[in-house]
């Protein structure tokens, strides 16, 4: 389907909804889409990119610790704390 094709498809499907809800859940999806001018990592500063890219290598390299494994430290932690 092309461009205008696609358009044209959409535009008759917003027109028999009869739903404002649905209507404003659309146009908001839509808005959204129109109003991003800017990737969010273009905005990040170079320290919050470093972090990310840290922890990218940190997963490709098997660095990680299970879901688990972190809630068990988390408890253990917190008894100590607690007593």
């Amino acid at each position: 389907m092309s461009t205008a094709e696609l358009k044209n498809s959409i535009h008759q499907l917003v027109d028999v909804i009869s739903d404002n809800q649905t209507l404003k859940a659309i146009y908001t999806l839509l808005s959204k889409q129109t109003s991003q001018e800017k990737d969010w990592w273009d905005e990040l500063s170079a320290k919050e990119k470093a972090t990310i890219e840290k922890g990218l290598k940190d997963i490709k390299s098997g660095r990680l610790h299970s879901h688990e494994e972190v809630i068990a430290k988390s408890n253990a932690l917190i008894r100590k704390h607690k007593k």
